[in-house]
């Protein structure tokens, strides 16, 4: 499953260069997640996430972002000392759209982006059970949507700080048919900072990568 989801991101990103190679960046991000699972006895937990993600944009107006991300996701629970760890590896694919123009240095960017996330669970953690038990209890697979803003600050040209506030909700059933949980959804809110850096050149004097 790992795999298939590697695939995914480089064919994404095969797909962005052959769209529009001189609009596409690439780079690391790293932030904090904040997220419960919905029920009574759910309060929030802070959590990890941290990945790469490739951006798409025009000048004006439209473009895409997808990301590989670990995240880390659960919840503590209210009056105990109990907690749920969820890690998942993560794909969203967001359309966002810009209210800043230009791509040079300075330019400030102003987004909002609402897109879909898969995400494949790769660990549990829960006082009292190892991983092993942990996973025995969850699905395998969660998904949802992600909505949220931010703004893109051109370092220099072409090369962008990120930065993103996402609230993302979980339309899975994360317990297994028949355990001992009731049906709950992941529910996260994150806060992440990265830099991506342009495929190829660019030609000051064009205005374009080569």
């Amino acid at each position: 499953m790992i795999r298939k989801i590697i695939y995914f991101i480089a064919l994404a990103l095969f797909s962005f260069n052959s769209i529009a190679q001189q609009n596409v960046s690439i780079g690391p991000t790293i932030g904090l997640n904040y997220s419960k699972v919905n029920n009574p006895t759910s309060e929030f937990k802070a959590g990890f996430n941290g990945g790469i993600f490739a951006n798409y944009s025009t000048k004006t107006d439209f473009g895409f972002n997808g990301s590989l991300i670990f995240s880390q996701l659960g919840n503590n629970v209210k009056n105990s000392e109990n907690y749920l760890t969820l890690n998942y590896l993560q794909v969203p694919i967001n359309l966002v759209y810009y209210f800043g123009e230009g791509m040079q240095e300075g330019s400030f960017r102003p987004k909002v982006f609402i897109g879909p996330y898969i995400g494949y669970l790769v660990s549990a953690k829960s006082p009292g059970f190892t991983n092993e038990q942990t996973l025995t209890f969850f699905n395998n697979m969660d998904y949802g949507v992600n909505i949220g803003a931010g703004f893109n600050y051109a370092i220099k040209t072409k090369t962008w700080l990120n930065v993103d506030l996402k609230y993302g909700y979980g339309f899975a059933n994360i317990p297994k048919d028949g355990s001992i949980l009731s049906k709950f959804q992941n529910r996260a809110l994150s806060l992440n900072a990265g830099i991506s850096f342009p495929l190829g050149t660019y030609d000051k004097k064009t205005g374009k990568m080569k």
